[in-house]
Protein backbone atom coordinates (compact mmCIF):
# COMPACT_ATOMS: atom_id res chain seq x y z
CA UNK A 1 0.00 0.00 0.00
CA UNK A 2 1.39 3.21 -1.04
CA UNK A 3 -0.01 6.59 0.38
CA UNK A 4 1.36 10.00 -1.42
CA UNK A 5 0.33 14.01 -1.08
CA UNK A 6 -0.13 16.03 -3.83
CA UNK A 7 -0.42 19.58 -3.68
CA UNK A 8 -2.09 20.97 -6.01
CA UNK A 9 -2.76 24.49 -5.26
CA UNK A 10 -2.33 26.43 -1.70
CA UNK A 11 -5.08 25.50 0.27
CA UNK A 12 -5.68 21.89 -1.87
CA UNK A 13 -4.46 18.48 -2.14
CA UNK A 14 -4.69 15.39 -3.20
CA UNK A 15 -3.61 11.95 -1.24
CA UNK A 16 -3.42 9.13 -3.73
CA UNK A 17 -3.83 5.55 -1.95
CA UNK A 18 -2.27 2.71 -4.09
CA UNK A 19 -3.74 -0.88 -3.19
CA UNK A 20 -1.96 -3.95 -4.28
CA UNK A 21 -3.79 -6.91 -4.74
CA UNK A 22 -1.76 -8.76 -2.29
CA UNK A 23 -2.61 -5.95 0.25
CA UNK A 24 -6.41 -7.46 0.43
CA UNK A 25 -6.13 -10.81 -1.35
CA UNK A 26 -5.61 -12.69 2.26
CA UNK A 27 -8.61 -10.72 4.36
CA UNK A 28 -10.55 -11.41 1.41
CA UNK A 29 -9.86 -15.37 0.65
CA UNK A 30 -10.83 -15.07 4.99
CA UNK A 31 -13.99 -13.62 4.54
CA UNK A 32 -15.14 -15.58 1.87
CA UNK A 33 -14.41 -18.98 4.16
CA UNK A 34 -16.06 -17.60 6.63
CA UNK A 35 -19.01 -16.65 4.70
CA UNK A 36 -18.85 -20.11 3.25
CA UNK A 37 -19.68 -21.51 6.63
CA UNK A 38 -22.99 -19.68 6.93
CA UNK A 39 -24.57 -20.58 3.05
CA UNK A 40 -27.26 -22.25 2.97
CA UNK A 41 -27.83 -23.52 -0.84
CA UNK A 42 -30.26 -26.24 -2.03
CA UNK A 43 -28.70 -29.47 -3.27
CA UNK A 44 -25.84 -29.00 -0.21
CA UNK A 45 -25.55 -28.70 3.30
CA UNK A 46 -24.98 -25.81 5.23
CA UNK A 47 -21.56 -24.86 5.48
CA UNK A 48 -20.47 -27.47 2.43
CA UNK A 49 -20.96 -25.24 -0.50
CA UNK A 50 -18.24 -25.32 -2.86
CA UNK A 51 -15.56 -22.54 -1.92
CA UNK A 52 -15.55 -21.69 -6.01
CA UNK A 53 -19.93 -21.40 -5.62
CA UNK A 54 -19.40 -19.04 -3.03
CA UNK A 55 -16.82 -16.89 -4.53
CA UNK A 56 -19.20 -16.44 -7.94
CA UNK A 57 -22.14 -15.50 -5.42
CA UNK A 58 -20.32 -12.80 -3.04
CA UNK A 59 -16.90 -12.57 -4.46
CA UNK A 60 -17.12 -8.83 -5.76
CA UNK A 61 -19.05 -7.73 -2.83
CA UNK A 62 -16.62 -9.11 -0.26
CA UNK A 63 -13.56 -7.29 -2.25
CA UNK A 64 -15.49 -4.19 -2.73
CA UNK A 65 -15.93 -3.66 1.04
CA UNK A 66 -12.37 -4.69 1.41
CA UNK A 67 -11.43 -2.63 -0.64
CA UNK A 68 -13.48 0.33 0.39
CA UNK A 69 -12.73 -0.59 4.43
CA UNK A 70 -8.12 -0.73 3.56
CA UNK A 71 -8.46 2.77 1.59
CA UNK A 72 -10.60 4.43 4.26
CA UNK A 73 -8.73 2.72 7.18
CA UNK A 74 -4.94 3.89 4.70
CA UNK A 75 -6.44 7.57 4.49
CA UNK A 76 -6.92 7.63 8.51
CA UNK A 77 -4.27 6.60 9.44
CA UNK A 78 -2.17 8.83 7.06
CA UNK A 79 -4.40 12.22 7.83
CA UNK A 80 -3.65 11.02 12.15
CA UNK A 81 0.14 10.47 11.30
CA UNK A 82 0.99 13.59 8.94
CA UNK A 83 -0.99 15.64 11.34
CA UNK A 84 -3.41 17.18 8.51
CA UNK A 85 -5.73 20.00 9.33
CA UNK A 86 -8.87 19.02 7.05
CA UNK A 87 -11.88 21.43 6.65
CA UNK A 88 -14.72 19.15 5.83
CA UNK A 89 -14.69 15.45 4.44
CA UNK A 90 -12.35 14.06 1.51
CA UNK A 91 -13.72 13.75 -1.37
CA UNK A 92 -13.13 10.75 -3.83
CA UNK A 93 -12.40 11.94 -7.52
CA UNK A 94 -14.41 9.30 -9.49
CA UNK A 95 -12.13 10.04 -12.65
CA UNK A 96 -10.00 8.17 -11.16
CA UNK A 97 -12.07 4.80 -10.16
CA UNK A 98 -12.29 4.61 -14.63
CA UNK A 99 -9.14 2.72 -14.95
CA UNK A 100 -10.23 0.53 -12.20
CA UNK A 101 -11.70 -2.90 -13.16
CA UNK A 102 -13.66 -4.35 -10.79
Amino acid sequence: MNVVLEKTSGLNAKIKVSLENKDYAESVDNKIKEQRKQVSLKGFRKGAVPLGMVKQMIGKQVVLEEINQKLSHALDDYIKNEKLELLGDPIVDMNALNDFDF
